[in-house]
């Protein structure tokens, strides 16, 4: 409730300050609102929206500086964790309840070389 309370509030301010924007890919956008609010004292930085971007002006955004977006959907690429496991579990000697659902790295020493210290979860490596 305080969450929904805290975004109305930030939200009244941005409806109620009357911002000066410039769009400009040159010069940094200096806010000069008429009452106090959360974008008093910023200053945004230069930028130039290449395309698929967009220029969207703060007040729009709801931000106080202006935005480059795009609608273009761009898929998440997972490719770069093809092959790795999931991990290990956490040592035998570990609190199961405090560690549960934790996935421990493999290790890469010596069974000899490896520790359990308590109050961890995982092995390391000494």
């Amino acid at each position: 409730m305080k969450f929904v309370a805290a975004i109305a509030a930030f939200m009244a301010i941005g409806a109620d300050a009357r911002l000066s924007l410039k769009k400009s890919s040159y010069a940094p956008v200096t806010f000069q609102p008429t009452g106090a609010g959360a974008c008093t004292t910023v200053q945004c930085a230069p930028m130039e929206c290449q395309p698929p971007f967009k220029w969207v002006s703060a007040e729009d955004s709801g931000t106080c500086c202006p935005l480059c977006q795009s609608s273009v959907a761009v898929p998440e690429d997972r490719s770069w964790a093809e092959g790795l496991s999931g991990g290990v579990g956490p040592n035998a000697n570990a609190d199961l309840d405090a560690c549960k659902g934790v996935m421990c790295p493999t290790l890469h020493c010596e069974e000899t070389a490896q520790t359990f210290a308590e109050g961890r979860c995982c092995t390391t490596c000494a």
